[in-house]
This record gives C-alpha cells, structure tokens and sequence, in this order.
C-alpha cells in the first residue's frame, strides 16, 4: 500500500481535480508529453502542446499489460518521428496524478513497457502499448519442414528482417 503525499490527498480531495497522465516515449531523443498542459515533474519539461489521450490501460497477474496513446499530429511532426524512427520494441513510460501534485513521489508509474505497433493519420497518430518482449510471444509459432511441405531450410542463425524486427531462425530440438 502506498501511503499519499499531503499534496496528493489534497489534490484529490478538491470538488474538482485535475488528473494527468505523463508519458515518455523512447525515441532519441525522448518525446515527453503530459495531457494537463505544460508541466515541469522530476526535473523535467513536459510538453501539453499536443492533444494526448490514454486508453484501454490494462494488466493482469501474468505481467500481460496493454493500452494505447492517441497523439495528436496536426503539424506532421508525431507521424514523421513514428514514420522515421519506427515504433517496434521501444520504451514507453506512463504515469498517472493530479497536475496540483507534482512532488517527485506524487505521480505513480502505471505502465512500463514498449510500443508494438503505430497508425499514423493526417490530425492523429495511435500507438498499441505492449509489456516488454511482448512481440517474441508471437514467433516463432509455427514448425517449418517437410511435415508443412518445406525440404530444404535456410540454415539455423539465418537472420530474416521484416520493417524493423529481426527474425533470427532456429532449430526445434
């Protein structure tokens, strides 16, 4: 159990609050966004000058945890750095509080994993949250030889690059 700072229990226990969420995502460098407009939290800037939404935070008991970003794209900027840096596998950090409570200790940490996967439109860009190593879930899933039609195979350690992911093949034992 986590005991609130007195900033926190008064920021909540106002007639009306002010949550935001901050969120940091792992491009070089990091982009840095809060959805309660400018905000300065733990010695740094972040930025409230895009529309940002967070939706369908989920986790469960198997370290399973999901979600998704919606950015606001309105001058291009979000879908060239998604577009030119790729999303697969890199970090995304959210925290969630009260704009009236900014102390270092005061926002919680609530997600701590990577993108998966990016949507960029004209006005917005979305991005599918995952839990780290998410992706190597999904492959490799299915057996490839001469029961699935297949005599000759590429060699073991033979390195398959499909966007920005790497497929490196192995041998079922």
């Amino acid at each position: 159990m986590r005991t609130l700072s007195a900033a926190t229990q008064l920021a909540t226990a106002r007639r009306i609050t002010r949550p935001l969420y901050l969120i940091e995502l792992g491009f070089s460098p990091a982009a840095r966004f809060s959805t309660a407009g400018n905000v300065a939290w733990s010695g740094t800037p972040w930025s409230g000058g895009y529309s940002v939404q967070v939706t369908g935070m989920s986790a469960d008991g198997s370290g399973t945890q999901g979600g998704r970003i919606r950015i606001g794209n309105p001058d291009g900027l979000m879908g060239a750095l998604v577009l030119g840096q790729g999303v697969a596998g890199r970090s995304v950090r959210i925290w969630s509080g009260d704009a009236e409570a900014l102390a270092d200790e005061d926002p919680v940490l609530i997600f701590d994993g990577e993108m998966s996967a990016a949507e960029v439109g004209d006005d917005f860009v979305t991005l599918e949250l995952s839990a780290y190593g998410a992706g190597t879930l999904f492959a490799p899933r299915r057996f490839i030889g001469p029961a699935t039609g297949f005599n000759q195979l590429v060699p073991a350690g033979a390195q398959i690059r499909v966007g920005n992911v790497v497929y490196t093949l192995e041998r079922a034992r």
